[in-house]
């Protein structure tokens, strides 16, 4: 006689509340989002492309603290530069927010989470000097002279007309 009674009262034991109601999503062109977007302290999130990432784009981490300028791409890490170190910030971590109108990009990893690196420098081989053994053999703009065994430009075909202009007329 329990088990009856029980099993009775479990249909209403299970029903949902009479007052819960089902939520909509709420998009940027409702009503209700775009009274959203009007806050100030609205700020609109999205993932970034391998394009965006520009040479001395500034990156900054979740707090809003400067790691550095963008250097450049490594494979899936992002080399930013501060001027006395490089980080290494996996693409994965790297976002875009829109605040006041402008595009910031920033790193979910904080700067002090990341290793510094030392800063190599790939400068140009220096320009050669009059000390220089091959500094004679070098033509106009830098390219090599020829070689005396170098073979003549071939002569034009002989059954090229000869330029009228050019030659004196009787």
């Amino acid at each position: 006689m329990l088990l009856l009674s029980a099993l009775a009262l479990a249909p209403a034991i299970t029903a949902p509340p009479a007052l819960a109601q089902t939520s909509a999503p709420v998009s940027a062109d409702s009503k209700a989002g775009k009274r959203a977007l009007l806050d100030e302290n609205a700020v609109t999130v999205r993932n970034v492309s391998r394009e965006e990432l520009v040479h001395g784009l500034p990156l900054v981490d979740d707090d809003g603290f400067a790691i550095g300028t963008v250097e450049r791409l490594a494979g899936n890490e992002v080399v930013v530069s501060d001027g006395t170190a490089e980080y290494r910030v996996p693409f994965t971590q790297v976002y875009a927010f829109s605040k006041d109108g402008a595009d910031h990009y920033a790193s979910r990893t904080p700067k002090s989470r990341l290793k510094p690196e030392p800063i190599v420098a790939s400068a140009p081989p220096p320009p050669p000097t009059d000390a220089d053994e091959d500094w004679e053999k070098l033509g106009p703009e830098g390219g090599p002279l020829p070689d005396e065994q170098d073979e003549p430009e071939a002569a034009a075909p002989a059954d090229v007309a000869p330029d009228r202009a050019a030659t004196p007329s009787n």
